[in-house]
């Protein structure tokens, strides 16, 4: 279970565009990730390749900062405010 500082920690790098050191930081070296409908990609090492991938083939991307995490401890994972 992340810490409420490791929660803010993580939120500060991505909304710093700090996505590589988001990744590094905070994702196990078993993680996956998959996107819509294409296979998982599985292992810190492919997601960090298909990162650097993604923000090569962009000149910038930016996440907008300003949302709102809720984080509650009994829960396992942290949850976005509701829109």
């Amino acid at each position: 279970m992340p810490s409420r500082d490791d929660v803010q920690r993580f939120v500060a790098l991505v909304e710093g565009a700090q996505y590589m050191e988001a990744l590094r930081d905070f994702y196990a070296e078993d993680a996956s990730m998959q996107e819509n409908g294409d296979p998982p990609r599985r292992g810190l090492q492919a997601l960090l390749a298909q990162e650097a991938m993604v923000l090569k083939a962009f000149a910038s991307v930016s996440t907008r900062p300003g949302s709102t995490v809720f984080y509650d401890p009994a829960q396992r994972t942290p949850r976005a405010a509701a829109a």
